[in-house]
Parts: structure tokens; C-alpha cells; sequence
């Protein structure tokens, strides 16, 4: 309940700002998909730099075309497919180890609305 005091504190006092999030993405086998996300994500207030996709060991091009559309993103490329929740964790685990205050988890095959953030 704390936190969420909290929470409501900072969205009144408009201490949120969009370096307040960081965005977790774990994917497998859904170049296309992926990119048509982190596209979504570019139009938004979103700050890519701050975006963290997980990919578990995906046997397409996933990776090269993350790699090449958004290359100053944050890639986690796992040797093996940990799941959903374990691509999730690991993301986690980096977004907080690097500071974040709040972490959104998205799939890979959604497109999010510019102004949703």
C-alpha cells in the first residue's frame, strides 16, 4: 500500500517523467513482429535508450534486425529459451540493476498508441 502512496504522490506532483520507465520486450522468433513493436515504441514518448529486449535464443533473424533497425537499444540475446517469465526476469533484472524506477513488460506483437506513456 506504501508504494502505491508513493506512486500517486509522484504522478500528482508530476515527478514522472518518461526517464522514470523502462520497457522489457522478451521475444522468440518474431523479427517482424518485433520491429513493428519497437517502431510503435519510437513514435511514443518512450526513451529507446531505455528499452530492453530479451530475445531466447531465436532460431530466425530476430536478433539482426534488432540489430539493425535499433542498434543503441539494449539486447539481451539468451544461447536458449527460457520462457516468456524467464525472458521477463532477466530483463528485470537488467532494467533495476541499471536504476529503473518503474519496468512496463510488453510483448513482441503489439503496437502501442504514441501518447500511451
Amino acid at each position: 500500500m506504501a508504494q502505491l502512496t508513493v506512486w500517486k504522490e509522484k504522478c500528482m506532483s508530476n515527478e514522472l517523467t518518461r526517464d522514470s520507465f523502462w520497457v522489457v520486450i522478451p521475444t522468440y522468433n518474431r523479427a517482424d513482429d518485433l520491429i513493428a513493436t519497437l517502431d510503435s515504441l519510437a513514435k511514443s514518448e518512450v526513451n529507446m535508450a531505455q528499452v530492453i529486449v530479451v530475445d531466447n535464443g531465436s532460431k530466425d533473424d530476430t536478433v539482426a534486425k534488432m540489430q539493425a533497425h535499433y542498434p543503441y537499444m539494449h539486447l539481451l540475446a539468451l544461447e536458449t529459451n527460457i520462457g516468456a517469465t524467464g525472458g521477463s526476469n532477466a530483463g528485470f533484472d537488467f532494467a533495476l540493476a541499471q536504476g529503473a524506477d518503474y519496468v512496463i513488460r510488453m510483448d513482441s506483437d503489439i503496437e502501442v498508441d504514441p501518447g500511451f506513456l
